[in-house]
C-alpha cells in the first residue's frame, strides 16, 4: 500500500486504521449507537475484528485509496470514532459524486476529504 492517511489538528489525529486497533473496533461496533444506526456487523471477538479490518476499510485502502479513518483525540491518543469516504457498488466514485452534486473538488484532493455529513447523519 501506499503511505497511510494521516492528519492532525489541534485536537484530534486521523489515520488509517490497522489491525492493532482491534479493541478499539470490537468496542465501536457493540456500542449501541452503532448498532441502531450503522447494525450489527457480526464482529464476534477480537478476530473479528480484525477481520473487520482488513477486509473492510483495509481492502478499501488498497482498491480506492481512501477508507474509513481512526479518529483519536491528539492529547493521549484515545480514539473516539471513524469517518472517511466510502465507495459503495451502488454507488460512483466519491469525486464523481461531489462533481455531480454540484460541488468541485481536485482528483487529487478528494481522497484527503472527510465525510462530515456522514458524521453529522449519524447523530
Amino acid at each position: 500500500m501506499d503511505i497511510p492517511f494521516a492528519i492532525e489538528t489541534s485536537r484530534l489525529k486521523l489515520r488509517w486504521l490497522e489491525l492493532r486497533d482491534a479493541d478499539f473496533i470490537y468496542q465501536l461496533v457493540h456500542d449501541p449507537h452503532w448498532l441502531r444506526f450503522i447494525g450489527d456487523k457480526q464482529v464476534a471477538d477480537l478476530e473479528g475484528a480484525r477481520g473487520y479490518i482488513e477486509d473492510g476499510p483495509r481492502a478499501m485502502y488498497r482498491q480506492f485509496g481512501f477508507g474509513l479513518n481512526r479518529v483519536a483525540l491528539k492529547d493521549g491518543d484515545t480514539p473516539i470514532g471513524i469517518c472517511g469516504l466510502l465507495q459503495w457498488d451502488s454507488l460512483p466514485h466519491p469525486a464523481q459524486a461531489l462533481r455531480q452534486n454540484g460541488r468541485k473538488i481536485l482528483h487529487s484532493e478528494y481522497r484527503k476529504m472527510l465525510s462530515w455529513e456522514g458524521i453529522l447523519c449519524s447523530y
